[in-house]
């Protein structure tokens, strides 16, 4: 919820730098799981190599999350809602797969069950069979982390890349049947060309 007008003008009128509102308490939630993610993925880790990308092994982990975050805050199609839940949840997406970390303790139910449901402890065999089940949110949070995860793949030209192709495209098109005209899936649409 924004701001109403007499309050922007009361705080222009008192030249004081003040806090939003406390109605908008995103801005903090996302400091401290972005902090938690970042911390997590560093120093709680289940094996050592989950520290770093795969593709350099020095590129710290959890700039994977926060790509996956900072997109879709940027995918104004989307609404505010979805962006920001997603950014939540998106931060914390791989904790419970690569850490010994819980969600943060300061997020809602909500977020805490759509984690969990973002999380095959199976891997991408466990994903392929479920995901198809999952409600659209979960998809389109998928898509986000799928898309970060190929672009450090790219070039290969395996045939495990053309299966994970065909996967990010049929995810881009479930998700395109929801929330059509989102940025990530226009992403996926040009890679895929």
């Amino acid at each position: 919820m924004m701001p109403d007008k007499n309050w922007r003008e009361e705080q222009k009128k008192e030249n004081k730098l003040v806090k939003p509102p406390p109605e908008n308490d995103f801005m903090a939630l996302w400091r401290n799981v972005l902090l938690h993610s970042v911390l997590s993925h560093e120093y709680r880790v289940t094996d050592l190599m989950k520290a770093v990308r795969e593709f350099d092994g020095e590129t710290p982990f959890s700039v994977h999350a926060i790509w996956c975050a900072a997109t879709i805050l940027h995918d104004i199609v989307l609404p505010r809602n979805v962006r920001f839940v997603g950014a939540i949840v998106l931060l914390q997406h791989d904790l419970l797969e690569d850490t010994t970390s819980e969600v943060y303790f300061r997020c809602s139910p909500g977020i805490r069950h759509i984690v969990r449901e973002m999380t095959f402890l199976g891997g991408n065999a466990e994903e392929r069979e479920k995901l198809p089940g999952c409600r659209p949110l979960v998809k389109l949070l998928k898509l986000y982390d799928k898309v970060s995860n190929y672009l450090h793949r790219l070039p290969s030209g395996c045939d495990a890349q053309a299966e994970e192709q065909e996967h990010i495209s049929w995810l881009a098109e479930e998700v395109d049947g929801v929330y059509p005209g989102t940025f990530i899936v226009a992403t996926v649409r040009s890679l895929m060309m």
